[in-house]
């Protein structure tokens, strides 16, 4: 009678395919988090992009409509550094053959967490609507006049072009490497002066 010998692994083959197995587990699993995290990086990134267009947007438009800017200096020795503006600005939406007025300030808020925020409050109304978040409180941020010069204005009826200047950072929670700061510097044509 034939006897057979059936043949197992050794414990040396099973160790080695268990490290080999650990490696390739690895490399997958580190490709896996890199993907998600780059993936994360370029949603905040976009969505920063799209926060930032929609508001400039806004701005935009209520700058070069407003019949009067009124603006609050950052300190009275450089009169055309600002940290809020007011604006008046005609409502033709709603009666365009006889449009009203209504006024508008924006600012920047520093929040809770310390961070800054771009906001904007139509005067009258308790509603205050952010619209860019997380602006990096160590760079400047604020507003600067000029006048048709163009140089700087120093006083509200001289105004005649804004600028908008900020750097937003991202949230970065949950990741390793931040996403690229977005330096914003627009300039606006006060049209209806």
């Amino acid at each position: 009678m034939k006897t057979y010998h059936t043949r197992g692994f050794s414990l040396t083959e099973v160790m080695i395919a268990m490290a080999i197995s650990g490696l390739i587990m690895t490399a997958v699993l580190s490709t896996v988090i890199f993907i998600t995290r780059s993936s994360k990086r370029v949603a905040n990134y976009n969505d920063m992009e799209t926060e930032t267009a929609r508001s400039l947007e806004v701005l935009a438009r209520e700058i070069r409509m407003a019949t009067a800017v009124n603006c609050t200096p950052v300190s009275t020795s450089a009169l055309h550094i600002l940290s809020a503006i007011r604006l008046r600005v005609p409502d033709e939406e709603t009666n365009p053959s006889s449009p009203t007025e209504y006024q508008v300030d924006y600012w920047f808020r520093t929040e809770i967490n310390g961070s800054i925020s771009f906001v904007r409050q139509q005067v009258g109304s308790t509603a205050t609507k952010i619209l860019v978040r997380d602006i990096d409180p160590a760079r400047d941020h604020n507003f600067v006049r000029y006048d048709q010069a163009p140089s700087n204005a120093i006083n509200d009826y001289s105004t005649n072009q804004l600028q908008l200047m900020m750097t937003i950072q991202p949230n970065t929670h949950g990741l390793i490497a931040a996403t690229s700061q977005r330096v914003i510097s627009a300039y606006f044509v006060l049209r209806n002066r």
